[in-house]
């Protein structure tokens, strides 16, 4: 192969990847996102943040990292802190559940780790509903 098409190539192939990677990290877009802030140690969505989709991701301006949380069932929900536990980078949400960049860790919807360089579980936290509201105790 010449230089000329292997460089073509080449760069045909990176600016794919970044491509690929930027519609990746749009899963995480401003429509999954529900900024709220922190009361009295507790984030609080409304359930019906929850009717369309199973997740979302929580923002508060006071928090360091995001907040996943995940309607398991009709009753039941968790919340995991998107803090990758192998170096403290922020974790994406995928179709196929919590990933960090920085060194490929993955991890479940309820913060288990499917994947490593990562060895301990995804920070959860507790959480309680009312009639209107699921309530993350962030404390």
């Amino acid at each position: 192969m010449d230089r000329r098409k292997f460089i073509k190539d080449t760069c045909t192939v990176c600016v794919g990847s970044a491509f690929t990677g930027m519609l990746l990290a749009g899963c995480t877009g401003t429509g999954n996102i529900y900024k709220t802030s922190v009361e009295n140690g507790k984030l609080q969505i409304p359930l019906s943040e929850f009717t369309e989709k199973k997740y979302r991701v929580i923002r508060s301006i006071s928090l360091s990292h995001d907040v996943f949380a995940y309607k398991k069932s009709d009753t039941e929900f968790m919340a995991v802190l998107m803090k990758c536990t192998h170096r403290d980078a922020p974790v994406q949400f995928t179709s196929g559940g919590l990933v960090c960049n920085e060194h490929g860790s993955k991890f479940s919807y309820e913060g288990i780790v499917l994947k490593e360089p990562a060895t301990e579980k995804l920070k959860t936290y507790p959480v309680t509903t009312n009639n209107t509201h699921l309530i993350i105790n962030i404390n």
